[in-house]
């Protein structure tokens, strides 16, 4: 599944909103779904709002009950078919109303159970996966075993599908994965599953093998040719998520333990880091960096994204600005089949997409919502005159995210100081009979000042 246009007739700051998710003109995609779409805009704008919407759309039934009966929520999403992107089918409200064609006439219909209607499209698919920007907060409820509200998080109505979905996995043919529900455990237990199953026989194995050795019931060859045998039989699951998360890990000169550890019940619960050396990192000594990835590179890799919308709220928390420049792309490669809808504050975070991808958002006079356009004219790929990917970050400080001053007040003080400066030296060099150890000496005074804010002069 992806969504093509949202339209938001009504809803706090939005109102007659429509944001167009498709490629433009002259695009080799041109109508098709874009793969990946980037909200930015000042605080308070609704990126995170417009992601709580889509989860709203997709997951209906799953999410708030509450918006069946709230009139002043009117909001459409246009999603394409599988397979087929001239058919389109339209949400509103909870109910398919309309599905239609754009080769032929449209054909109206209502459809008010939207979720057995997908399942027909969707199969098992995995239809929506969403990542808070709190993700974090999910680590102490896995390791630990708590819950962040109800303590019976299946009494809760807005759980009761998942649950349902995790407790009984044929109850359900498609399924959705909300990282910011209070059955956070559960879930984790369902994708770590076969890690977990994988740790527990080999160590039942192991076990088997170690005792036959000291009964003398096998030598060290055979002992060798039965454990190669059980490992080629049974692959490890923990190898492809090391393969393809120690490639950022490794930057924080950690690694994911191939191996597990089953020296407890305990040892099973979540995935197990060491650092290069192999001195192991208890997950309560995980960075927030660290944390922040195996929460949401895990889930990417290890569920079926081929139909899903993701969800990243704030992905930039906790990582420094060289695994901001790269961490779309990563995502991306781990999902390449999955549509995703980012929300972000970050410049370095913006500059991984292109202008047709980016919906930034901006009060109008009346307090409305209404997208800043980086094209004019038609919507074509030749007339976006803003091109983020392409930009140094000074510029896409300025351009896209509207800073007006080349630093903080404290270097615009010291610029003005430069100029005064400048300007004195100036003047100073102009004078006939000027003093040769006054003019070194200012000069010596703007170099070192041009050079503490990093501002390039000429040295003729």
């Amino acid at each position: 599944m992806k969504i093509s246009k949202i339209i938001i007739n009504d809803y706090n700051q939005f109102k007659n909103f429509t944001i167009d998710l498709t490629y433009p003109h002259g695009h080799s995609k041109a109508g098709k779904p874009l793969e990946k779409v980037c909200f930015i805009g000042q605080s308070g704008t609704g990126k995170s709002t417009v992601l709580n919407l889509i989860r709203t759309i997709i997951s209906y039934e799953i999410i708030d009950a509450n918006y069946a009966n709230n009139s002043m929520i009117d909001i459409t999403a246009e999603t394409h078919f599988p397979n087929n992107h001239n058919r389109h089918i339209r949400i509103n409200k909870g109910e398919i109303s309309a599905i239609f064609d754009k080769k032929n006439a449209k054909r109206t219909t209502k459809v008010k159970n939207v979720k057995s209607f997908l399942s027909r499209y969707y199969g098992d698919s995995n239809v929506l996966i969403s990542f808070p920007a709190e993700i974090n907060t999910n680590f102490n409820q896995i390791l630990f075993k708590e819950t962040k509200g109800d303590l019976n998080v299946f009494h809760n109505p807005k759980n009761e599908i998942i649950a349902n979905n995790i407790k009984n996995t044929n109850s359900l043919k498609f399924k959705f994965f909300d990282f910011e529900f209070n059955n956070v455990r559960d879930i984790w237990d369902n994708i770590l599953k076969d890690i977990q199953e994988f740790g527990v026989s080999k160590g039942n194995f192991t076990t088997k093998l170690t005792n036959k050795l000291q009964k003398q019931m096998l030598d060290a060859e055979k002992l060798i040719e039965e454990l190669n045998k059980w490992n080629k039989e049974n692959p490890n699951p923990l190898k492809p998520l090391a393969d393809k998360l120690n490639v950022i890990l490794n930057r924080f000169n950690l690694e994911i333990q191939p191996e597990p550890d089953f020296k407890s019940a305990d040892d099973l619960k979540f995935i197990k880091i060491h650092q290069k050396n192999g001195d192991e990192i208890p997950n309560n000594y995980w960075s927030t960096g660290t944390k922040q990835l195996i929460l949401t590179a895990t889930p990417l890799l290890k569920l079926n994204t081929d139909k899903s919308i993701i969800l990243i709220d704030e992905p930039e928390r906790s990582f420094y600005p060289d695994i901001q420049q790269e961490i779309i792309n990563f995502y991306t490669e781990l999902a390449p089949k999955a549509q995703f809808f980012i929300a972000t504050h970050s410049p370095i975070i913006a500059s991984s997409f292109e202008p047709w991808e980016i919906v930034e958002f901006k009060f109008d006079e009346e307090g409305y919502l209404s997208q800043d356009l980086y094209y004019k004219g038609e919507r074509h790929v030749n007339n976006y005159f803003i091109q983020p990917q392409y930009l140094r970050w000074d510029s896409i400080l300025s351009k896209i995210f509207d800073l007006e001053h080349d630093g903080n007040f404290a270097r615009k003080e010291k610029l003005l100081e430069l100029s005064e400066i400048g300007l004195k030296l100036n003047k100073l060099k102009e004078q006939k009979n000027s003093n040769p150890d006054k003019v070194k000496k200012m000069w010596n005074e703007y170099k070192e000042l041009a050079e503490l804010l990093d501002w390039k002069i000429e040295t003729k």
